[in-house]
């Protein structure tokens, strides 16, 4: 093992730390909806990751995958709803809360000299907001837009056909950028 990938907001299951990588010399360490990232003890347990990582001797990659959900093109299409308007305020709220503690792992992971890489949706509205645009700029960010049918990624059942998928990445990373 010679990197480490920490996954901010992924799922348990997530295709990013499949064990295949992990064979090929990289650690992941998942930071799931259990380790709670809204929250201070959340925020501490993932920089005790990234200090786990680089007292390993390890190059520290951040993916950030927060969710989107508040600035998703639904809310737009439903937002004639109280009910909408109401479950949009939470979600906002549980964003705004994980953006602070992502950057303060991004922080981190930019001064052991580790890359940080963000990824949504490129319909995602938040990529607009004032927390996000700030960080892009802070940080010197790349962005990168693909669809996920240039990946791979198909449908699971019937026919699997190509999905597209818009997606875009910011990232510190030149390599991945190129």
């Amino acid at each position: 093992t010679d990197r480490a990938l920490l996954e901010f907001c992924c799922g348990p299951a997530s295709r990013l730390g499949a064990p295949r990588y992990a064979a090929a010399g990289c650690l992941t360490i998942r930071l799931t909806a259990t380790d709670d990232l809204r929250t201070d003890a959340g925020r501490d347990f993932a920089l005790a990751q990234v200090e786990r990582a680089t007292t390993s001797g390890l190059y520290v990659a951040l993916w950030g995958s927060l969710p989107c959900t508040a600035g998703s093109p639904w809310f737009r299409m439903n937002q004639k709803y109280p009910s909408a308007v109401a479950k949009n305020a939470e979600q906002l709220e549980d964003f705004r809360k994980l953006i602070v503690n992502f950057r303060a792992v991004a922080d981190r992971v930019i001064a052991v000299n580790g890359d940080i890489h963000y990824e949504w949706p490129t319909g995602c509205a938040l990529w607009a907001d004032n927390a996000i645009t700030v960080m892009v700029n802070d940080y010197g960010l790349h962005k990168i837009d693909f669809h996920g049918c240039a990946l791979g990624l198909r449908a699971q059942y019937g026919a699997k056909r190509p999905i597209k998928k818009p997606w875009t990445v910011a990232t510190t990373s030149a390599s991945m950028f190129n």
